[in-house]
C-alpha cells in the first residue's frame, strides 16, 4: 500500500482535493506507474518475502538482500534477483522496502552515505524500526531530491515528539506505528495467543510459524540463523551497549533497541540457564488458564463485531 501510494503520489493528489483544487497537471507532476520498476527488500524473512509476493502482480522487477539466500524454487517462482550486499541492491532499485530487525549492524544503515548510493529519486518504505534510517539523512535527502519519497510507521523515539523532523519533511507518507494493528490483525493475534496457550498446556505441538526457540535450539522462523551466529550477534550487541554506557545522559535513550524510546537494561543468559529458570517457575493452574482463555474468547467476539469481511465470520 505504501509503495503504490508513494509512487503514484497519492498524498499530494488527496491534499489538492481537500483544498478544493482540480488541476490535473499539478496533481500528477510527481506521479509514476509502479509497473516496470525495480523493487528490493532489505531482508527476505517472513515479512520481506510476503512483501515481494504482494508486489509480483504489479509486473515489477524484484530484488532482495538477505544473510541467507532463499531456495532456488522461490527465486524462480518470483523471478527474484539476489544481492550479496545492501549497497549492490540499492544502486539498481527504484523502491527499497526495509524489513530487517534492528541490531548494531543495521542501526543507521541508511545514513547519508548509503542513501547517496541509491538511484536519484528513489523511494524508501520502512516498516521495520525507525533507527535503521538516520533521521537527519532522510530529511536532507527528501529536501535535495535524492529521495522522491519516504514512508513508514516506525519512528525514533516513539511516540514521536511534535517537533520530530519527519513530521514536516517534504514528500513523506508517515503514520503512527499502526502497520500491524488493524482490527483484522488484532483478531488474528487473539486467535494465535489462544492456540499457543491451548497447545502448550495440552502438551501438543505448536505450529512452526509461532516458534522461536524449542528444546534449547532456535526453531521456526528463527531456525535460519545458527546458534553460533546468534551468539556472535548477541556478543556484538553487548559490546555496543557497554561502549554506549559511557555516553552522557542526553544520549542514554539511544541504548534501547527493540523497545525504542524506553530505557531498560538487557540481561543475556545462556539457553541452559534459561531452561533451569523455566523449570523453577510456577505455572498457572488449570482454573486460571480457563479464565484466561475465556477472556481471549470475549476479546475475539468483540473484535469480530467490528469486522465486516466474511472470511472472519
Amino acid at each position: 500500500m505504501m509503495i503504490v501510494s508513494m509512487v503514484r503520489d497519492y498524498h499530494t493528489q488527496h491534499a489538492i482535493v481537500n483544498e478544493g483544487g482540480w488541476n490535473i497537471a499539478d496533481a500528477v507532476q510527481r506521479s509514476y506507474d509502479v509497473e516496470g520498476m525495480h523493487i528490493g527488500t532489505v531482508a527476505a524473512g517472513r515479512i520481506g518475502l510476503d512483501a515481494l509476493r504482494k508486489m509480483k502482480p504489479f509486473d515489477v522487477h524484484l530484488h532482495y538482500f538477505d544473510r541467507h539466500r532463499l531456495p532456488e524454487a522461490v527465486e524462480q517462482e518470483l523471478n527474484l534477483t539476489f544481492h550479496e550486499s545492501v549497497e549492490s541492491m540499492v544502486k539498481v532499485c527504484d523502491v527499497v522496502t526495509i524489513n530487517c530487525p534492528l541490531h548494531p549492524e543495521t542501526e543507521n544503515l541508511f545514513d547519508a552515505e548509503m542513501i547517496s548510493k541509491m538511484k536519484k529519486g528513489a523511494y524508501i518504505v520502512n516498516t521495520a524500526r525507525g533507527k535503521i534510517c538516520n533521521r537527519e539523512a532522510i530529511a536532507d535527502a527528501l529536501k535535495s531530491g535524492q529521495l522522491s519519497g519516504y514512508a513508514g510507521d516506525v519512528w525514533f523515539p516513539q511516540p514521536a515528539p511534535n517537533d520530530h523532523v519527519w513530521r514536516s519533511m517534504p514528500n513523506h507518507g508517515m503514520t503512527p506505528h499502526t502497520s500491524g494493528t488493524s482490527l483484522s490483525a488484532q483478531t488474528r493475534y487473539a486467535d494465535g495467543v489462544r492456540e499457543i496457550l491451548e497447545c502448550f498446556f495440552a502438551g501438543t505441538e505448536i505450529r512452526n510459524q509461532y516458534l522461536i526457540v524449542q528444546n534449547g535450539e532456535l526453531a521456526g522462523m528463527g531456525a535460519t540463523v545458527t546458534v553460533k551466529e546468534q551468539q556472535q550477534a548477541d556478543q556484538k550487541k553487548r559490546q555496543n551497549i557497554k561502549s554506549r554506557s559511557n555516553m552522557t545522559d542526553d544520549r542514554s535513550e539511544d541504548l534501547s533497541y527493540e523497545n525504542e524510546g524506553m530505557n531498560r537494561s538487557t540481561v543475556t543468559i545462556t539457553l541452559k540457564e534459561y531452561d533451569k529458570l523455566r523449570e523453577q517457575q510456577k505455572y498457572i493452574t488449570d482454573r486460571d488458564l480457563i479464565g484466561c482463555i475465556d477472556k481471549i474468547e470475549e476479546l475475539v467476539r468483540a473484535l469480530r463485531k467490528h469486522i465486516v469481511r466474511s472470511d472472519f465470520e
